[in-house]
């Protein structure tokens, strides 16, 4: 684990993105970590723990679970998507207590955070439908210092080459990861990977969005293209 581990750890190396692998926690807290330790001698990614995909999660449970991790040197991403701020302000306030740990935070919730401390520790996401709306708002989240951020598209094949391309003009030295969502675009996560993101998503066990590639298999991609 390193102590400076902060959205920096996110930029790409040379011409090949960071690899964050999505994993959905398991209740048996140790066996999981154990599996994400043994997969991390085989290669590097970073963990992106979907909180938000357990049910009822007690904060003694997140607890357990972040220090489990940080017991074991493993740093990771903490997502939690929530309805509203009340909800998300806890489980944040925890995870920030620990110092290998990034926090992803929906732009709908971002008043639940203390920016001070999230400094250079915070991924701001939003998901968008509509090109324009992208266009529009992406430069908002720009605006926002001392922070990453990853735009989720829902568009068709054309008007996220248009995304791309704008992406290309306005990105600057900013930590980014473009992701197309989708299984009918798949293809494009390597397009974005290799062209304009940072970061690129996988999955660890098991998918949590359509046209997720596994861990394994975006791994050897990278691998085949920047070997």
């Amino acid at each position: 684990m390193s102590p400076t581990f902060n959205i920096d750890s996110l930029r790409k190396k040379g011409k090949k993105p960071s690899i964050v692998a999505s994993v959905i926690p398991s209740r048996d807290i140790e066996d999981q970590v154990e599996r994400l330790s043994r997969k991390m001698d085989l290669f590097n990614f970073i963990p992106e723990i979907r909180m938000d995909l357990v049910k009822k999660v007690p904060i003694g449970y997140l607890e357990n679970y972040f220090s489990t991790l940080s017991q074991t040197g493993i740093n990771c991403i903490f997502t939690f998507r929530a309805n509203t701020i009340e909800e998300a302000e806890e489980p944040y306030e925890e995870a920030l207590m620990y110092e290998n740990t990034i926090i992803d935070v929906d732009t709908s919730i971002i008043n639940a955070i203390d920016m001070e401390k999230s400094k250079k520790r915070m991924i701001i996401s939003s998901h968008f439908q509509n090109f324009l709306e992208f266009r529009s708002r992406s430069v908002e989240l720009f605006a926002i210092r001392d922070c990453a951020v990853k735009l989720a598209t829902s568009f068709d094949q054309l008007s996220f080459t248009e995304a791309l391309w704008y992406m290309t003009q306005i990105k600057g030295e900013r930590i980014f990861s473009l992701v197309p969502q989708g299984s009918e675009n798949r293809e494009m996560r390597v397009v974005s990977a290799i062209q304009i993101s940072d970061f690129t998503y996988s999955f660890f066990e098991e998918p949590v969005a359509p046209g997720q590639y596994s861990l394994d298999q975006i791994h050897n991609i990278m691998d085949a293209i920047f070997p």
